[in-house]
């Protein structure tokens, strides 16, 4: 399982030349925005100078709680890549 589903980011390709350095750094919630395709207002956060649109939660705890339970060191095993 991806650490990045069920999300955007406002530059993926900056969080994939160095994931290991963005996955050690702490999630800090920006502000909100609202997705008219769900019609739910979602929380954006910023993971160093990265943006996560986590748009398919309403509720900024529940996000931060599934990106922590995010299997982040599975994605980074070399077998796995």
């Amino acid at each position: 399982m991806s650490p990045t589903i069920n999300m955007f980011f406002g530059d993926f390709g900056k969080f994939l030349r160095d994931p290991r350095l963005y996955l050690d750094k702490e999630l800090r919630f920006l502000k909100k925005a609202f997705n008219p395709d769900l019609n739910i207002e979602y929380p954006i956060f910023l993971l160093g100078d990265v943006t996560l649109h986590m748009n398919h939660y309403n509720d900024f705890d529940v996000a931060r709680e599934k990106w922590e339970q995010r299997p982040t060191q599975q994605c980074l095993e070399p077998e796995r890549v």
